[in-house]
């Protein structure tokens, strides 16, 4: 009876956060009954966390697809050092050695 009272009670009084949070959790585990429900309904009244849940679920498929495929994300270029800074680098490292 507790777990019951407990889904209702959240199914009434979720917020924006829990929302999104649940969405988010949804990826990893199956949600309960009460924590679906809560979702669905407060989306239904929630615009915004409607399309915060559709970013989320894009960005896990694009993950997931990256992962299956075995792709690694692209790194952004490292900004190179100029050659005085390199030299003192190295000789600070010939240094410790």
């Amino acid at each position: 009876m507790k777990s019951i009272w407990r889904g209702l009670v959240l199914i009434l009084t979720i917020k924006c956060e829990q929302s999104a949070q649940l969405v988010s959790e949804s990826f990893d585990r199956e949600l309960t009954w009460a924590e679906r429900w809560a979702v669905r309904l407060h989306h239904r009244v929630c615009r915004s966390s409607r399309e915060l849940a559709k970013q989320l679920r894009s960005l896990h498929a694009g993950a997931t697809r990256l992962a299956r495929e075995g792709l690694a994300p692209i790194e952004p270029p490292q900004p190179a050092l100029p050659s005085t800074a390199r030299d003192r680098i190295a000789a600070a490292l010939e240094r410790e050695t």
